[in-house]
C-alpha cells in the first residue's frame, strides 16, 4: 500500500513538471504579490495668481448658459411627468442662481442692480421645484418662462454688451507699494 502511494505521489510530481507546471508558475498564481508603493503626490506652495475679473465674468457666464439650457432640455421631455427627476431640477436650477450671483459680484453697482430682478425671477421658479411635483402643463409653462429669462439675460449681460461694466482687476499689494516709491 505504502509503495503504491509513493509511486502515485512520483507519477504526479513527473506529470506536473513534465506539463510545464513549475513554481513559478504556481507562486505567480496562488501566492500575493507585495503592493507597490505609488508615486509619491508633490504639491506646489506657489502663490496663486488670480485670474482677470473678464475671464471670471466669462466663465460663469458660460457656466449659468449651460445650467439654464440643462434646465430648457429637461422641461421639454413632454409626458414623462412620472420619469422627470425633481433632484436635478432643483440642482440645476440652484446652480444657475449660483452662478448668476458670481456674475453679479463682478460687474460695477449700477449693472449689477440690473441683474437682481433676473435673480429673483429665477429663485421663485426653483421654489416651484422645491414645493411639488410638475404637471405636463406647468412644466410647459415654467420652460417657455426659464426660455424667456435665458433670452433677456443673454442680450443684456453677455459679456460683449457687459465688458464695459466689469470691475477692473486690482493690483497687488506688491506692486502698488513699488510704484508708490
Amino acid at each position: 500500500m505504502l509503495k503504491r502511494t509513493v509511486a502515485i505521489f512520483l507519477v504526479m510530481i513527473m506529470l506536473i513538471t513534465s506539463s510545464g507546471c513549475s513554481y513559478e508558475v504556481i507562486s505567480r498564481k496562488f501566492i500575493r504579490k507585495k503592493k507597490k508603493k505609488g508615486v509619491t503626490e508633490i504639491y506646489h506652495t506657489g502663490g496663486y495668481k488670480k485670474q482677470p475679473n473678464a475671464t471670471l465674468y466669462k466663465n460663469y457666464y458660460l457656466y449659468w448658459k449651460a445650467w439654464e439650457d440643462d434646465l430648457v432640455n429637461y422641461l421639454g421631455q413632454f409626458g414623462h411627468t412620472k420619469m422627470r427627476n425633481n433632484l436635478k431640477l432643483r440642482r440645476s436650477s440652484k446652480e444657475a442662481i449660483s452662478n448668476l450671483k458670481l456674475m453679479q459680484s463682478y460687474l460695477i453697482q449700477e449693472k449689477a442692480e440690473e441683474l437682481t430682478p433676473y435673480i429673483k425671477e429665477l429663485e421663485k421658479t426653483a421654489a416651484l421645484f422645491e414645493e411639488q411635483d410638475l404637471s405636463d402643463a406647468v412644466a410647459t409653462k415654467v420652460k417657455y418662462d426659464i426660455e424667456k429669462h435665458k433670452r433677456t439675460v443673454q442680450r443684456q449681460f453677455d459679456y460683449s454688451s457687459a465688458k464695459k461694466y466689469i470691475l477692473p482687476d486690482e493690483k497687488p499689494k506688491d506692486l502698488e507699494e513699488d510704484e508708490a516709491q
